[in-house]
């Protein structure tokens, strides 16, 4: 079985709920293959996750969107890593430098600002 054969099978059991799988013909990489999904979908938002990623916990997609829906600030959330647990410590640590304070924001969840856009999913 290849990788697009399974996730065929994936899609075909119905595994993905009602999403569209865009096979490329040729590789793009990353940043050329998720222009292009971006420009086959019309939403608002989008969650991104490429093939390697998986979700250990659950996420409460719903409330990242109503943040993201009510304050203007917030374009982007990442979610949450090794890399980022006690992210602003690590800054502090590693390169000296004070973030601003995290702070809680509509759908009850707490947006830590980050200095790195990290390859990892991520509503936006």
């Amino acid at each position: 079985n290849t990788f697009l054969d399974e996730v065929e099978r994936l899609k075909t059991a119905g595994e993905f709920g009602e999403c569209h799988v865009l096979k490329l013909d040729t590789c793009h990489g990353y940043g050329l293959a998720l222009g292009r999904a971006l420009d086959a979908v019309a939403t608002e938002f989008v969650l991104v996750v490429q093939h390697d990623w998986l979700f250990v916990q659950d996420v409460d997609l719903s409330a990242a969107i109503a943040a993201m829906d009510t304050d203007p600030e917030v374009k982007y959330i990442g979610m949450q890593s090794l890399t980022t647990l006690d992210y602003a410590k690590r800054m502090r640590v590693r390169y000296g430098l004070e973030l601003p304070p995290s702070r809680e924001v509509n759908g009850g969840l707490t947006l830590t600002p980050q200095l790195f856009w990290y390859d990892k999913p991520h509503v936006s």
